[in-house]
């Protein structure tokens, strides 16, 4: 194929609509299905973004609802339904058993509520940069405040109970998440500083490490969660022949991980858009 100024002249734009140099060389038969090729590759590249542009508002409104559904039937399976009992049902600080009962809470509410308020605080539309970084550290160190009192109540329950404080796979893990958790609280705090203390390439260094410390700390509370309702399930003997107590553990457990899936699919979302 002879190839023209005319020809050559549409090569070159082409080359600029797409941003890939054609060799001049190539046979324009050739040329043409390389040219579309990389043009449907753009193509569906243009479809994925909008695929994610549709989907992220919705994942993000999910999560918010999502967390608040858990942290609602934890608080009426505490309040209303452990042990079907009204023995055992309640909080009181000053009741050997009824104290237990702000542990689940207190730390649905830190690790849960808080901490997706803090994870999901950079995609509000209508804030700017420097008012969702505040509120990122402010929801964080809310988490702190209500696992504080979450820990307190379980130490205060297993003391007054006689039982040995540590001696499950969930009290380990959930050490393990909050030593990860006060890893990351630390270095979202290192940000607040000046730049002439903290130079904007070391923020740029520490941010990987700072989205994936971030992202095993929530996956171990989510886990950490979900072995503390299994474990309080067992204690109890919650079962389908022992009354209605069954049905609500099974919604938190189900409210649990469509939290952590809306979480996690905002999140890849979020930052696979260009």
């Amino acid at each position: 194929c002879i190839q023209g100024p005319l020809s050559r002249q549409t090569s070159r734009i082409m080359d600029d609509a797409i941003g890939h140099p054609v060799d001049e060389n190539t046979p324009m038969t050739d040329r043409k299905d390389t040219e579309m090729e990389r043009l449907s590759s753009y193509e569906d590249g243009d479809v994925l973004q909008n695929v994610y542009r549709m989907l992220q508002y919705p994942t993000f409104f999910f999560a918010h609802v999502s967390v608040g559904v858990f942290v609602i039937l934890v608080y009426v399976w505490m309040g209303y339904y452990n042990r079907e009992s009204d023995k055992y049902s309640g909080f009181d600080w000053d009741d050997v058993n009824k104290v237990f009962n702000y542990h689940p809470v207190f730390m649905s509410v830190g690790f849960g509520f808080c901490t997706t308020q803090a994870i999901l605080s950079f995609g509000w539309p209508l804030s700017s940069h420097g008012v969702k970084k505040v509120m990122h550290v402010v929801w964080h160190t809310m988490a702190w405040i209500f696992a504080a009192v979450g820990l307190k109540a379980v130490w205060k329950f297993h003391n007054e109970n006689g039982i040995t404080n540590l001696y499950s796979t969930h009290s380990w893990t959930g050490i393990f998440t909050i030593i990860l958790y006060g890893i990351q609280y630390l270095m979202g705090l290192s940000y607040m500083l000046p730049t002439n203390i903290l130079s904007i390439k070391a923020r740029t260094i520490m941010m990987p490490f700072h989205r994936f410390i971030g992202g095993f700390a929530f996956a171990f509370a989510v886990c950490t969660m979900a072995m503390g309702i299994v474990e309080k399930m067992a204690f109890n003997g919650t079962g389908g022949n022992l009354g209605s107590e069954f049905r609500i553990t099974a919604a938190c457990i189900c409210a649990l991980w469509a939290w952590a899936l809306s979480v996690s699919a905002y999140l890849m979302i979020r930052h696979s858009r260009k």
